[in-house]
Parts: structure tokens; C-alpha cells; sequence
């Protein structure tokens, strides 16, 4: 089912790529300002959100590895949003200025990136096919890399990066919480006042009760501030979504609880696998489990607004659904 996957993804950006051609070429042709007297066309930048252990590396290597072949010809780039954590030492003084939020004290949430690196690194690649000055186009970006197994297993920045060089048609922007939206805070008191009442009244099952109530409201605001950051400086730029979705079991509703509960599995089965190889180095079951819980917030609070009409690839995005051995089950555009 994964050569589907990639074969659905790859004809969406494709489509992209051509209606982003087009609309530049026909800002170019009226002379716009940003445009004018260059025909160089930036590349598309599609983003990608899908939660852990969905496929995102395996399937990004491989839809390069598609969009380069003689079907599509189009020249493409993949990075991820985990390349852009912050340092160790600013992750450290990032938890020590939140103390107690368990949100902020470790890598994974909104506010545990490296923004000002970020917007660095999506403003290099806006600029990729402009012709140098000696009128050839051999722009080379460096995209950061980092370790998730510095600092036993805290993390750091690697030294070591990968070289992008240009011209390139597509950039794939990955991430487990790429194009999250915020919400207003009204509603994400509104949110949480009603799912705090929820299961206080036990209107809730134990697995449909809301992870992020078990946050103070406080540091879930300091989450939401800090997304709200990311969609005015990075989202704004992304031109074209791909969505991997879990989805629950048949019969059941779509959304929700049941079909967050598949990310536990996912992840599990990865952390299970690595320790198989590795002569049984990495986290329990519970661990694991525990791990996974910090994120559920972001997904339970933010996750419905990848899709939401004000995005900037409103129109432009392929939401696929995944069963629990994630294989399609639906295929939809926002």
C-alpha cells in the first residue's frame, strides 16, 4: 500500500507544482514587483503533518525518490520540522523560564523550535532559483540536523548538515505538528472548561477523556502563543498540504479518541522494532506510552486546524486517512 500512498501524493504535488507555475508566470507576465524582470519561480513548498510513527521518513524518502523519476521529472527536497528543535542548552533554559510546564520541558511542542533558524531556512529556499550573479543558478542551502540521541537521548543540534542544492521545483516540509492551528483564547478556555466538567460529571469514558486537561490551562496558553507564532512566520508560506489521519475503526466516528489511540500503536511498534535491531536499547511499553501522552494536547486542541478555510493552502491539500496498519481507507481535499 505504500507505493499507493506515494503515488496519490506525488500526482497531488505534481498538480500543485503545475497551478503554482501558472500563477506565477502570470504575476511575471503584469509585472509585479516580486516578480518582475525574473523569470526564476520559487520552489513549491508542500507541507506534511502526520503523527509519530505514521511513515512520514519512509514515505518522504520514497516520494523523492518518485518525483524525480522520468514520470514527473520535477527536482525535489524534503526537510523536517524535528531539524529545527532548539539547541540543548536554549531547550534547558526554555523549560528553566516555564518551570512545572511538562509541556516546554523537552522537545516536541510548539515553542521548542528554533524560529529565527527557521525563517532563515524558508527564506533561503523562497530564494533558491535566482541566478547568481554570474548568471548560473548553483545556490547550495545547508538544513540543520539534529540528534535525537544527544545528551542521552535529550537531544541536541548535530554539526553535521545535509546540502540542498538548486534549482529545485519542491521543497516537503515535514512535521508531526505542521500546520497546527491556534485557537482564540476564549475557545481554548471554552475547551477546557468543557471537557474539565466533562469528566468531572463522568460524561466521558476513560479513553475518551481529554489529555490536555490534565495540563493547567496556563501552560496549554503558552503552547497556543507560541503555535500562533509559527502560522504568521512559517505557515504563511506554505503553498500546498499533504495530511497522513488517523482514523478509527469501522463504524466508528471519524476523529476523536479511537482514532488518536492508533498514534500510541504506531509508535510502539517503531519503538519495539528499533529495540529488536538494537539487542533491546530503548524505552518500556509504559515509557513509550508516556512519551506519547505529551503530544496528545497539540493533536487534541490544534490538529483540526490543518484544515481550516484561512489556511494558505486552503484549496491545495490531500488529507489521506490511515487504518491502524496504515494503509488508505480515505482520500479527501481541502
Amino acid at each position: 500500500m505504500s507505493s499507493h500512498k506515494v503515488r496519490l501524493i506525488a500526482e497531488h504535488i505534481v498538480k500543485q507544482v503545475a497551478r503554482h507555475r501558472s500563477e506565477a508566470l502570470a504575476l511575471s507576465s503584469r509585472g509585479s514587483s516580486s516578480n518582475a524582470g525574473s523569470h526564476a519561480i520559487k520552489p513549491l513548498l508542500v507541507g506534511m503533518q502526520g503523527p509519530q510513527g505514521s511513515g512520514k521518513t519512509t514515505l518522504t524518502s520514497q516520494l523523492l525518490d518518485e518525483l524525480r523519476t522520468a514520470r514527473y521529472d520535477l527536482r525535489a527536497a524534503v526537510f523536517s520540522l524535528d531539524d529545527l528543535y532548539l539547541t540543548h542548552a536554549d531547550q534547558k533554559a526554555l523549560a528553566a523560564a516555564h518551570p512545572g510546564n511538562k509541556l516546554l520541558e523537552g522537545r516536541g511542542q510548539p515553542g521548542t523550535h528554533d524560529v529565527p533558524l527557521g525563517s532563515a531556512i524558508l527564506q533561503s529556499i523562497a530564494g533558491m532559483n535566482e541566478a547568481s550573479e554570474g548568471g548560473s543558478t548553483t545556490r547550495v542551502l545547508d538544513l540543520p540536523v539534529y540528534d535525537k540521541s544527544a545528551h542521552g537521548g535529550e537531544g541536541d543540534r548535530s554539526g553535521e548538515t545535509v546540502k540542498v542544492h538548486a534549482p529545485l521545483d519542491v521543497v516537503i516540509w515535514e512535521g508531526w505538528c505542521m500546520g497546527f492551528g491556534s485557537l482564540e483564547p476564549a475557545v481554548l478556555r471554552d475547551k477546557y472548561d468543557r471537557s474539565s466538567r466533562d469528566a468531572q460529571i463522568g460524561t466521558t469514558s476513560a479513553s475518551g477523556a481529554s489529555y490536555f486537561t490534565r495540563h493547567p490551562i496556563v501552560h496549554l496558553q503558552e503552547v497556543n502563543s507560541q503555535l500562533a507564532s509559527y502560522e504568521a512566520t512559517w505557515w504563511a508560506q506554505v503553498d500546498a498540504f499533504v495530511q497522513l489521519a488517523p482514523t478509527p475503526p469501522s463504524g466508528q466516528r471519524d476523529g476523536g479518541p479511537q482514532a488518536l489511540e492508533t498514534v500510541f500503536t504506531w509508535r510502539l511498534q517503531a519503538e519495539r522494532a528499533m529495540k529488536e535491531r538494537n539487542g533491546g536499547k530503548g524505552m518500556s511499553d509504559e515509557a513509550v506510552r508516556e512519551f506519547v501522552a505529551r503530544y496528545m494536547p497539540g493533536y487534541e486542541l490544534f490538529g483540526d486546524g490543518v484544515q481550516g478555510v484561512k489556511k494558505p493552502w486552503h484549496g491545495r491539500g490531500l488529507r489521506l486517512g490511515l487504518d491502524s496498519d496504515r494503509n488508505v481507507t480515505e482520500v479527501r481535499t481541502f
